[in-house]
């Protein structure tokens, strides 16, 4: 899969992670408060080297989509709080309860909105590392407009924040202006942004681009058909 451009929430929560590096040294700071703990100033750049260099690996990971910079920051929360509570418990610093609870709250609020972040149905088709492709939604119609094309989809996954969808024919869907959605009787048109594709197919995601409130309740709406009829789960 290859990343056209990122939408500017995950950017921004992407960005945030940078924020672990202060929140690491306020700890260290509130740890060493206790005259039974002293690090040596260089054991505290070996550390400060350390925590920068997960750091800024961690946000390559979380900036090329991939689930392996969810995890690691899950796993850096989980380190910083098993910490707090070890040190809480031996040299009975109470103000380290205060900061990991500060520190559980905005782990677990970060950590599920990255977690919806990277399940976005644009970043990924849905196709199982068994199947040769994907599982398309059946009755549902819809097409790529370009500035001066139709081109016939295929949907395999959908969503009211977006969609994956496959050209009927071998044709080029870089320049999407926007698409159309029918079932039934209902139809639903959005403007669209390329947001990534597949390397090995014309697999394409694309994100909605709502103009007004409105425009979001038709969408939506057209989601809520889809999946009453049982094609979205």
């Amino acid at each position: 899969m290859q990343i056209v451009r990122l939408p500017r929430q995950h950017l921004i929560l992407s960005l945030l992670v940078i924020v672990a590096m202060p929140l690491f040294i306020l700890n260290l700071w509130v740890v060493q408060k206790d005259a039974t703990i002293r690090l040596e100033p260089h054991t505290k750049m070996w550390v400060y080297g350390l925590q920068a260099t997960w750091m800024l690996a961690t946000l390559r990971w979380l900036t090329q989509v991939k689930w392996i910079g969810f995890w690691s920051v899950s796993i850096m929360s989980a380190a910083l709080l098993a910490a707090n509570a070890y040190f809480l418990l031996f040299t009975k610093n109470y103000a380290l309860a205060f900061y990991a609870l500060f520190l559980l709250i905005v782990s677990v609020l970060y950590c599920l909105n990255l977690f919806k972040s990277l399940g976005e149905v644009y970043y990924s088709s849905g196709r199982r590392w068994f199947e040769g492709a994907p599982r398309f939604l059946p009755k549902v119609e819809a097409a790529i407009r370009t500035s001066d094309a139709k081109i016939p989809v295929k949907l395999s996954r959908l969503s009211v924040e977006g969609c994956y969808v496959y050209p009927i024919e071998a044709q080029s869907l870089e320049n999407a202006d926007d698409i159309y959605l029918k079932l039934g009787d209902l139809e639903v048109n959005c403007a669209v942004e390329l947001i990534s594709k597949e390397r090995s197919t014309a697999g394409r995601g694309y994100r909605f681009v709502v103009s007004s409130v409105d425009h979001h309740k038709d969408v939506r709406d057209f989601l809520d058909r889809v999946r009453s009829a049982g094609y979205v789960s």
